[in-house]
């Protein structure tokens, strides 16, 4: 077992020359064999342990087990703990997932603070046969298939190569003790059924199950990195059509799962729809992200952003509105950039800012043609989610200015006449 490990931590790279690993140990047998065997193999190895206070005086045993093991080994021990099952009611998470998060997070601090380069944690070969079953059950793709990975980041796993019997018997020939969690001897958890209902049957049927697993997944990993490299970038989250529709459906699909990260088979199929010549204009909702077809191009974004409410402009005064900072003052017209200029005697009432509203028009001085402002947005390609974002002002009477557009006919002054001038400036700084 031990050339077997050693062959498996080269082959992977998992370990650099001089670097110190830090074992997540929690007492059980993979994890205590992970620290033995590390040692024997001569790296340089410190042990964290985090108490995850879910089994009351059984976790404490846990904590007091490898800290008295980690003793005889003379291997420096750091533990940590913390309340999971108050910290999943906090954040609404399942027990496993609220444990998992505080114990990487612990793991990673640790491993900071005590200079280590690698986390080793204790998975195996039949972890990562039970991983791939509750995948399928899920419902996956090919990276679902491709397992547990036996590096991820700074996270290696140097007992994935070896399976859960082959562990158990290397201790007992070495004559090591290790604890057992109460918790993976029920079904309480739906990896413990599997391993149960479903992987111990595999094993009867196929022996070396667990094994033939990992080296099919390892394959499956080569296939996925590979379709992975042929993804383009597209860090400005934009994607003619036509090229999407163009790409190999797997690649297509990492593509859109890349620019919308929440996005499962489904999503990816709702975009692919989207992206068909049929289809000029559109827009998807999809989870934590937006996604819209305008002239030919999908932009994937963040959701749509909160529609700021109208805010009433008053002489003397600056209002913030969406991105912009708004003042409104009297005086002589000087139209420029940035600014709208309305004649004082032909403003009904207080003038306000807004979004634009279903129907709104404007009459954009020596046009001669009154246009809603829907078509003036999509002449001035401004994508979908951005129109609301337009600020519009208006009067008792309608609209008298959209920035960008310009003042209505209606309003707009000549230059040195009496006025009320509105300025624009964007919160970063500068006047548009």
């Amino acid at each position: 077992m031990k050339s077997k490990a050693a062959a498996f931590i080269r082959r992977h790279g998992m370990i650099p020359p001089r670097a110190k690993v830090l074992c997540a140990v929690s007492g059980g047998a993979d994890s205590i064999a992970m620290l033995h065997l590390l040692l024997e193999l001569g790296y340089d190895v410190e042990c964290a342990h985090f108490n995850h206070m879910i089994r009351g005086a059984e976790s404490d045993r846990d904590e007091e087990f490898v800290r008295a093991r980690c003793e005889m080994l003379g291997v420096p021990f750091t533990a940590g703990r913390g309340d999971v099952p108050a910290f999943a009611r906090e954040r609404g998470m399942g027990t496993e997932e609220a444990a998992r998060v505080m114990r990487y997070g612990f793991l990673e601090e640790t491993a900071l603070a005590r200079s280590c380069a690698r986390i080793a944690t204790a998975h195996n070969a039949a972890d990562n046969a039970e991983t791939v079953i509750l995948n399928l059950i899920r419902g996956t793709g090919l990276r679902g298939m491709c397992g547990i990975a036996p590096v991820r980041g700074n996270i290696i796993r140097p007992m994935l190569c070896l399976d859960r019997p082959e562990i158990e018997g290397w201790l007992r020939e070495k004559g090591i003790s290790f604890v057992t969690d109460s918790t993976n001897l029920t079904e309480d958890y739906a990896r413990n059924r599997v391993r149960a209902r479903v992987i111990a049957p595999l094993r009867e049927l196929a022996p070396g199950f667990a094994e033939k697993a990992l080296a099919a997944c390892e394959s499956m990993r080569a296939d996925s990195e590979l379709i992975e490299s042929m993804v383009p970038q597209r860090p400005d989250g934009q994607i003619a059509s036509e090229e999407l529709l163009a790409l190999p459906e797997p690649v297509a699909a990492r593509l859109i799962m890349r620019l919308a990260p929440g996005a499962g088979r489904a999503h990816v199929e709702a975009v692919m729809a989207l992206a068909r010549p049929d289809k000029p204009h559109g827009r998807l909702d999809l989870p934590g992200c937006t996604v819209t077809k305008q002239f030919g191009t999908l932009r994937f974004g963040a959701q749509e952003r909160a529609v700021p409410e109208d805010v009433r402009l008053v002489p003397g005064g600056t209002v913030r509105w969406g991105r912009y900072e708004v003042s409104l003052a009297e005086g002589a017209a000087a139209p420029q950039k940035g600014l709208l200029c309305f004649k004082t005697a032909a403003i009904c009432g207080n003038i306000t800012v807004g979004s634009r509203r279903e129907g709104d028009r404007l009459r954009q001085r020596g046009r001669g043609v009154t246009k809603t402002l829907k078509k003036l947005f999509s002449e001035a390609r401004i994508e979908p989610d951005e129109r609301a974002l337009v600020p519009v002002l208006r009067d008792g009477a309608g609209v008298v200015g959209v920035l960008g557009f310009g003042e209505d006919e209606r309003a707009a002054a000549v230059c040195g006449e009496r006025a009320f001038i509105v300025k624009f400036e964007k919160t970063g700084g500068g006047t548009l």
